[in-house]
């Protein structure tokens, strides 16, 4: 992945992640 298309899909793991934990 590279630039937005890498940010993005970082927003998506660290978000899923989150979700995860609540």
């Amino acid at each position: 992945f590279g630039g937005e298309v890498g940010d993005e899909f970082l927003k998506l793991e660290f978000l899923d992640s989150l979700l995860r934990e609540s």
